[in-house]
């Protein structure tokens, strides 16, 4: 049984949905939080471009992987949040992406290759995204 699979199956043992297992077994803080770490509003943090903002049961939250102690979002995310945004993924999809074994890292989990390997992290999220719609400057070509 390939490694793939046997996470795949434990996520479907622990959780209903991938949103239940990912809030279940990643870090992440509430939009609140992060807007008093910024000592700013949390409505500025929902707008914020550069982040990954995903609602579950009546909460917002902000995967805890993507921004550093001071509240910042990590760079290397902050390019990865644009090349998602580019083609249509933002919230649960791309946390999903980076939390879950990915083909696009030999099975691995997006987020830990990032931290090991940050230029393989950068090709597999550009390869991931080409295989969604076209960003949006090209439609009006």
């Amino acid at each position: 049984m390939s490694e793939n699979l046997s996470a795949h199956e434990t996520m479907r043992e622990t959780a209903n949905t991938v949103e239940d297992w990912l809030v279940a077994n990643c870090e992440y803080m509430s939009v609140s939080e992060l807007a008093r770490m910024r000592g700013g509003d949390p409505a500025d943090v929902v707008a914020a471009p550069d982040l990954i903002v995903v609602d579950y049961h009546g909460g917002a939250f902000i995967p805890r992987i993507i921004v550093d102690a001071a509240g910042q979002v990590k760079p290397l995310f902050a390019n990865a949040v644009e090349k998602f945004r580019e083609h249509g993924l933002t919230g649960w999809p791309v946390w999903a992406w980076l939390e879950t074994p990915s083909s696009w890292v030999s099975g691995e989990t997006p987020a830990r290759i990032a931290q090991e390997k940050p230029e393989r992290f950068l090709t597999a999220v550009e390869g991931y995204v080409s295989t969604f719609a076209l960003p949006a400057a090209d439609l009006d070509d």
